[in-house]
């Protein structure tokens, strides 16, 4: 009978145990969606690259770690939500925006690349959703283009020459209204092109249409009219 008991209550000690709290656990508790990546690659060139041109691959013969990414968000179909997205590695100086970086604070149009340093906060904003209307306020992509900061998600492995003279992200205010499940419009205020502290009073104005014929295919229509178009 004592071994019975004993056994009874060592079933029921752990019945009544606590899980084990995780950070993985919190985040999913919390509706916390966490992801990040590692980029590394190997640049090789026959000559030196002028980086004026070639703006993210500026070395001759290196092994490089282009970005160590981490992103957190929470970003519910209704209400308020936010997202952070932090890049580190050799990319990190290329992106930072004036204003975020020390070194990067000379000049916003790109003619520093490279001087940001080895850390740039990519995007960090809040936003509010209600049925078709999404506002957004803080750091986010541009719309400029079909590439875009984050190496998982762009098209191509090494970066194009264009894209190295566009516009990598925005600080200002957006706002996005699907339309339908196909076409969308957006439209916003920025301080223009990659600067989180404004070189000057004036500002850039951002529209954009994009209509989805299929899960693959898209055509997009953006304009940004300010200093720097």
């Amino acid at each position: 009978m004592m071994g019975m008991m004993t056994a009874a209550n060592a079933k029921e000690d752990e019945t009544n145990a606590e899980p084990e709290m995780t950070i993985a656990k919190l985040f999913k508790a919390s509706s916390i969606d966490v992801s990040g990546y590692l980029d590394a690659g190997y640049i090789g060139h026959n000559q030196m690259p002028d980086p004026n041109v070639q703006v993210f691959d500026t070395s001759k013969n290196s092994f490089s770690l282009n970005q160590a990414s981490i992103t957190m968000s929470q970003t519910p179909k209704e209400g308020m939500g936010w997202l952070v997205d932090l890049i580190a590695g050799s990319n990190a100086g290329y992106l930072c925006s004036y204003g975020a970086c020390s070194g990067n604070n000379l000049n916003p149009y790109n003619s520093t690349m490279g001087s940001g340093g080895n850390f740039d906060p990519t995007q960090a904003y809040m936003q509010y959703a209600t049925g078709p209307w999404t506002l957004i306020g803080g750091k986010f992509n541009s719309m400029s283009g079909v590439e875009v900061p984050n190496s998982v998600a762009d098209t191509n492995i090494t970066r194009s020459i264009l894209y190295g003279h566009s516009p990598f992200t925005h600080t200002g205010v957006r706002a996005v209204n699907a339309l339908t499940d196909a076409t969308t419009v957006t439209m916003g205020v920025n301080n223009g092109w990659d600067q989180v502290t404004g070189m000057t009073s004036s500002k850039t104005a951002e529209f954009a249409i994009n209509e989805a014929f299929t899960k693959d295919t898209s055509l997009l229509f953006d304009v940004y009219s300010g200093a720097e178009t």
